[in-house]
């Protein structure tokens, strides 16, 4: 991977927004890369600040995100008529920062919510280490592990229900990486799980229940999970539609099916 490339796909890693396969190449490079690394550390330290002004409601977001837009314009308009010849270059780059800031403000301000929230905690959970509470809010790349009991979690796009000893870790509102056990998925809109590779669920408008192949489990409480080889994706579609696809193909099922990806990653019933 070139710096061109890897600097254009550090937006989307940064948002947990980038496919396993794109985050890895990135990785890679950023290993090797100091000029890279620190793109992306400056871009992640915009985006924190960024995030700590945005407002609750929708409405508010809009209007700050416009509000800030117009602002850079007529600083831009002022400072083309106030310009002076002997620093005009250097006003440039002062009114295009100021430009490009206020896009990126409108950018995270307009777009949906990212983060989960555990809405229901019926045992115990860990966050990277850290026990998890009820009402706590998970963010991209963040690793919720139950210990036990069972979890509910809410974004925009639906909720999760994480069985005793399962594993998930947040890439954004609509995709969760499930590393281990079980999971009940219900979304009106469309939501993705997937593995630790590139195999994965897509739910769309429906429920549905999804296990890593490391777990013998198919639409149960998941009380005594059995540990098996390998590191599948299985889904048990209970209402709604999903698509299983792995390396090999993918297979559109319908409520009440089931489906499994066999070791070569090809779906199957």
């Amino acid at each position: 991977m070139t710096c061109d490339e890897a600097r254009k796909a550090i937006p989307g890693l940064a948002l947990g927004e980038a496919d396993v396969e794109v985050s890895r190449e990135v990785s890679a490079h950023l290993d090797a890369c100091a000029s890279c690394r620190a793109e992306r550390e400056a871009q992640e330290r915009a985006l924190s600040a960024m995030r700590g002004m945005i407002v609750e409601t929708s409405e508010r977001r809009r209007d700050a995100a416009i509000g800030a837009m117009t602002g850079a314009r007529d600083e831009l308009v002022e400072r083309a008529i106030m310009r002076r010849p002997s620093v005009w270059p250097l006003r440039i780059v002062g009114v295009a920062a100021a430009v490009i800031v206020a896009v990126a403000i409108g950018y995270v301000a307009l777009r949906p919510d990212p983060t989960w929230r555990v809405v229901s905690l019926n045992g115990k959970a860990s966050r990277d280490g850290v026990a998890v509470g009820l009402s706590d809010v998970l963010r991209p790349d963040e690793t919720l592990s139950m210990i036990e009991g069972t979890a509910v979690l809410e974004s925009g796009a639906g909720r999760i229900e994480l069985s005793r000893l399962a594993c998930v870790t947040i890439r954004s509102r609509s995709r969760v990486q499930l590393m281990e056990g079980t999971m009940r998925a219900e979304t009106t809109q469309e939501l993705t799980i997937t593995n630790r590779w590139t195999d994965r669920v897509i739910v769309r408008a429906g429920g549905a229940t999804v296990a890593s192949d490391l777990t013998n489990v198919m639409g149960s409480d998941a009380k005594e999970p059995q540990k098996q080889a390998g590191d599948r994706l299985r889904v048990h579609v209970e209402r709604g539609q999903a698509v299983m696809r792995g390396s090999r193909g993918e297979l559109l099922l319908e409520a009440g099916q089931k489906s499994r990806l066999d070791p070569e990653g090809t779906p199957a019933n």
